[in-house]
């Protein structure tokens, strides 16, 4: 934990932001570890049910995985970015090896599900910031000092910053401008999808942003 901020792993990490008055999550895991995510809250005692946001980077199963179970036990809307709404919902197929994984790893869709707007408020100091090469409709979500950033990259055992496999990646043109963008910005903390979370300054993003 990091200040009110929770880190859980389910194959991807997720997050919860816990603030007095409201439980966001960001990003959910595979669906397959559905139970040991439920210990997981009531060891750390997060109330599931108190959650009001379910906020998706992206649509790849290792993220979406549990935003149906959480939002019918909550009551919570699930938020994702346009473009990546139709592969949430399985009306297309997930390109090449994800197309395996969602065979593989089956979720249940979630009944409430939102597109990110600019006229929302969460109530709490959220920025829903386009960051596609992943996926077409890839998010990072800022909340303060942090950044959530999905599978823009991911942080290495030794710490360092990479991108992901070319096979998971749309296009990776994209990624490297999504993480120049990234690199400009006023935060403190990098939290990734995979990896540590580890401090904005330690990251190399010149060596990052050359590929």
């Amino acid at each position: 934990m990091i200040e009110n901020v929770y880190r859980f792993t389910s194959h991807a990490n997720f997050y919860i932001i816990n603030e007095p008055h409201k439980i966001t999550m960001i990003d959910s895991g595979i669906a397959a570890d559905r139970d040991d995510i439920i210990e997981l809250f009531r060891q750390r005692e997060i109330d599931p049910y108190s959650i009001k946001d379910i906020l998706l980077t992206h649509h790849d199963i290792d993220h979406v995985g549990n935003a149906a179970l959480i939002s019918d036990l909550s009551g919570a809307p699930v938020w994702i970015s346009e473009p990546d709404l139709p592969y949430l919902k399985m009306e297309i197929n997930r390109p090449g090896i994800k197309h395996e994984k969602e065979q593989q790893f089956p979720y249940d869709i979630p009944k409430n599900i939102n597109i990110y707007n600019e006229e929302h408020d969460f109530n709490i100091p959220l920025e829903i910031i386009p960051a596609p090469g992943h996926t077409l409709g890839h998010v990072i979500v800022k909340y303060g000092k942090f950044l959530f950033i999905g599978d823009l990259f991911r942080i290495n055992d030794d710490g360092k910053a990479s991108i992901l496999e070319s096979k998971f990646n749309i296009d990776e043109a994209l990624i490297l401008e999504s993480i120049e963008r990234v690199s400009k910005m006023d935060a403190h903390w990098i939290l990734p999808g995979h990896g540590n979370p580890v401090e904005f300054g330690k990251i190399d993003w010149e060596r990052l942003i050359r590929g």
